[in-house]
């Protein structure tokens, strides 16, 4: 009988061996598992980090760009060379003030929905450009995406080789004679 409890008692420290053994394998397959999440998750917060790091540049470069430029007489500039200033003027299915695709005659909202039109080709513009580019560079592929849209002025580079067009040059020459009085 005492062999048949030592055989029991050797059977069931065997069966916790093997319990504990698969528990400690399967910790290690957690184990595994939860080092590559922590690998995939740490290369995922790098890219993170890197986006963050260049919208911050992207804003920083923004915000410079715009202490150079008077935001009110490039908006000024604008509408002086869409619409001469007249509030129902309509050309190509483009309406008001600032000439936006079927966009409201009413003046404030007109002019309200072109200026977040032109700040934000101005964050792209600025997001696309390296450190050689120009404040006016910016400008110039600002408002030529304004009057192209934005791959009509991608467009527009690659057919001339720069941003440089007829309507962003009138627009500027409108912004330096606002700027000079």
């Amino acid at each position: 009988m005492a062999d048949t409890i030592e055989n029991i008692v050797f059977g069931l420290l065997i069966l916790l061996l093997l319990f504990f053994a698969a528990m400690w394998i399967n910790d290690s397959k957690k184990y595994d598992k939860m080092l590559t999440e922590n690998d995939s998750l740490k290369a995922h917060n790098s890219e993170l980090l890197k986006e963050n790091n260049y919208l911050c540049d992207a804003i920083i470069k923004q915000d410079s760009l715009l202490e150079i430029v008077d935001f009110e007489r490039l908006i000024m500039s604008v509408i002086e060379v869409e619409s001469r200033g007249n509030p129902n003027a309509e050309y190509q299915g483009c309406n008001g003030l600032m000439q936006i695709k079927n966009g409201t005659f009413e003046p404030v909202q007109n002019v309200a929905d072109g200026s977040k039109m032109v700040a934000h080709l101005i964050a792209k513009s600025v997001n696309d450009a390296d450190t050689n580019t120009t404040a006016e560079e910016v400008l110039h592929r600002t408002l030529t995406a304004y009057n192209r849209g934005w791959h009509g002025a991608n467009k527009y580079k690659a057919k001339t080789g720069t941003f440089t067009s007829d309507y962003s040059k009138k627009v500027l020459e409108k912004y330096y004679k606002f700027k000079d009085k």
